[in-house]
């Protein structure tokens, strides 16, 4: 999905901020967990991933993604356990089934948003807003001056819901994605104000 990102990750470990003592995950606490989304008035229940939920990321991947993966096991297990400065929002229904994630790096006063992914049956219910709309509190909270994401060229839905949120247009990244070599889109949203 990401292939330069996948590339430097096999590479090379994150940076670790000096100023860290704990993982980003590990500091960061949810103002509200619990959340009813007015499309729907269904309850929804929001927490911090951790490693124990990487099976519940994969399935929903697979659910997102037409049975593919673009995150291994592996790549979520070094997201979780090494990465000092991701982060995964994960969304539960009242079952507490998990039909939603949301992962970001948080690097350098840039939180890049490296994957989000809904439940086909769950899309258009707003969960996609409240994961981002999330993530962009706690980048804020953490200080963060900007948001940033790639979206394969072809995904205008996805678009449009960036756009909604403030996102704005930035360069094409020729055959970006390394499954069928898509160009991607990056887009930006600022902090600042």
């Amino acid at each position: 999905m990401l292939k330069k990102f996948k590339n430097w990750l096999l590479q090379n470990e994150p940076p670790i901020q000096l100023n860290q003592q704990r993982k980003l995950s590990e500091r960061v606490t949810l103002v509200q967990t619990e959340f009813r989304l007015t499309s729907t008035s269904d309850c929804y229940t929001l927490k911090i991933g951790t490693r124990q939920d990487i099976s519940d990321l994969i399935k929903i991947e697979k659910l997102s993604y037409n049975g593919k993966t673009p995150w291994s096991r592996m790549a979520f297990e070094h997201e979780m356990s090494v990465n000092q400065n991701s982060i995964y929002l994960i969304i539960k229904n009242a079952a507490q089934e998990a039909v939603g994630f949301i992962g970001a790096w948080f690097v350098e006063g840039e939180a890049h948003i490296t994957n989000v992914a809904v439940q086909p049956i769950y899309q258009r219910r707003g969960i996609g807003r409240l994961l981002i709309t999330e993530l962009k509190k706690i980048a804020i909270s953490e200080k963060q001056t900007k948001m940033s994401l790639e979206v394969r060229k072809s995904n205008k839905n996805a678009q449009s819901l960036y756009h909604q949120l403030g996102f704005s247009d930035g360069k094409i990244k020729q055959s970006y994605y390394s499954d069928d070599h898509e160009d991607a889109l990056e887009m930006g949203l600022s902090l600042n104000e």
